[in-house]
């Protein structure tokens, strides 16, 4: 009969199915009876009947399997009682030997045979703690030194944590350079969109760029500084350490961090163009004030040495994994090193050439960006966009890889009989006095036409597409696009390109 509560499993596994072999051969048979007889409706009573002889069985059975149950479940107890009591009598034997609880409970993960020694379900005995001993003390070492390296650190960070604070609470953390603009109230105002850069045309803003005096926080312990190593790798406790620092804070300051900001800025320096000229910082339109400290700021003269007046030029733009920054963004390690933003030669060349074309050669990136969002490009022959200083050398940069692109895809389209080719209106050495490579835009001017735009139908340009080169723009940009960028050989006709644009 039906008896799976009878039987003990093995281990933790759960309860097998188990029968008398009699009672399964029985149902076997008669399956096969009735199967070969056909007769489903007598195997349905017999299954029937069999069910209630299983059902009532079990029934009976009930006050057996509880009382098995208990006792499997007194002997699982006794186990654990077993295996606890080994390891209470294991942990005071170590604590005995000297060893600290921290380390007792995380011993068994730097020993593989910790575990299965202690947890064995058999009370302790000599024999079993001498064979065992080695591997425990195995595992405490690895935990007491790991345990002992953590509490080394948590000490040196609150040192370091000490030492930060006090040089962020000192008045002079912060730099603070702001770019203001004098008063031009008598200055005549300009009607022309295509406006000075400093006219009154012009929408100006202060702006502001903050420079550390100290470098971050993580980069303390990676000074090589030795002075400052010193300080921060004597592991005693934090009293004696104040008292200590307090005594070391002026040298600290002179020693180690005075001459920090100036260093980093001159090996910069050594990594630009030579022959580079300092960027302006005051003309009769602006000028740039320097400033220490936040809660009563301190309004400073020559702050500004040449080598940082040559980092916030224009023109001297560094690359990072965010993209281009200008200084100081990316400059708070001791050194310039591996992870440190590069000077980016291209983009700065670019630059360059633009604060040519606006008569601004030696401008910092303060005076460019002040006049966000002001500048149109000139060689553009689709509907006017307004870009800030950076979007600006962006713009040119992107316009000059979609020209390679572009040849190259023209030059596969030739080779299929078409005599026509582009000229690059891009090109930033090409000079054009109509059509200058950036303009400024009167602030009013933008507003007015920014005000005016409606949404407008954008048409593809197929003689553009046919050799992959996808232009899109407002249809009334259409012939002008192709009138400046296309050129075409004698006997084109002019209605084809009018056929080769999709409305």
């Amino acid at each position: 009969m039906y008896c799976t509560d009878l039987v003990p499993p093995r281990g933790n596994a759960p309860r097998s199915y188990w029968y008398l072999g009699e009672h399964y051969e029985e149902v076997l048979e008669k399956s096969r009876q009735f199967r070969e007889a056909g007769d489903r409706d007598t195997w349905k009573v017999w299954s029937d009947e069999r069910g209630k002889i299983v059902r009532a069985c079990r029934e009976r059975a009930t006050p057996l399997v509880e009382w098995v149950e208990n006792r499997e479940e007194e002997y699982r107890a006794g186990l654990r009682t077993v295996r606890e009591d080994r390891a209470i009598e294991i942990e005071a034997r170590l604590i005995e030997l000297g060893w600290e609880m921290a380390d007792i409970q995380t011993g068994e993960y730097y020993s593989d045979k910790w575990k299965p020694l202690v947890s064995k379900t058999k009370p302790l005995d000599e024999k079993d703690w001498d064979d065992m001993l080695p591997h425990l003390l195995y595992g405490l070492k690895k935990a007491r030194q790991r345990r002992l390296k953590v509490e080394a650190d948590k000490r040196q960070s609150a040192r370091l944590h000490s030492i930060d604070d006090w040089l962020r609470s000192s008045p002079d953390v912060q730099v603070s350079i702001t770019l203001r603009w004098r008063d031009l109230s008598r200055r005549p105002t300009l009607g022309s969109v295509e406006t000075s850069i400093h006219s009154e045309g012009a929408k100006k803003r202060d702006f502001t760029v903050e420079v550390s005096s100290y470098p971050s926080r993580r980069y303390l312990l990676q000074s090589g500084q030795s002075y400052l190593e010193v300080l921060l790798d004597q592991d005693k406790p934090m009293e004696e350490f104040q008292l200590e620092f307090q005594d070391k804070r002026a040298n600290l300051r002179e020693r180690t961090y005075m001459g920090w900001r100036p260093n980093l800025e001159a090996s910069l320096v050594k990594r630009l163009p030579e022959n580079l000229v300092p960027a302006d910082i005051a003309t009769s339109d602006f000028y740039l004030q320097t400033r220490i400290g936040n809660t009563n700021p301190k309004i400073l003269d020559n702050r500004l040495s040449s080598d940082l007046r040559k980092l916030l030029r224009a023109d001297v733009r560094f690359m990072h994994p965010d993209g281009a920054v200008y200084y100081p963004k990316g400059f708070d390690d001791w050194t310039v090193g591996k992870y440190s933003p590069t000077f980016d030669p291209v983009s700065s060349a670019v630059a360059k050439i633009l604060l040519s074309a606006l008569q601004r050669p030696n401008a910092s990136y303060l005076e460019m960006q002040a006049l966000d969002g002001l500048f149109v490009c000139g060689r553009c022959s689709r509907e006017r966009n307004y870009f800030s200083w950076g979007g600006i050398v962006e713009h040119y940069l992107y316009e000059h890889e979609q020209w390679k692109k572009a040849c190259r895809r023209n030059a596969r389209f030739s080779k299929a009989g078409k005599r026509i080719t582009f000229v690059f209106t891009h090109d930033t050495h090409a000079i054009d006095h109509a059509k200058p490579l950036v303009n400024l835009v009167a602030e009013q001017d933008r507003t007015l036409f920014l005000a005016r735009s409606s949404p407008v139908s954008i048409c593809n340009l197929k003689l553009c597409s046919g050799i992959g080169h996808h232009y899109e723009t407002a249809a009334t940009y259409i012939v002008r696009h192709v009138q400046e960028v296309w050129v075409f050989s004698p006997g084109t006709q002019s209605s084809l390109v009018i056929d080769q644009v999709s409305w």
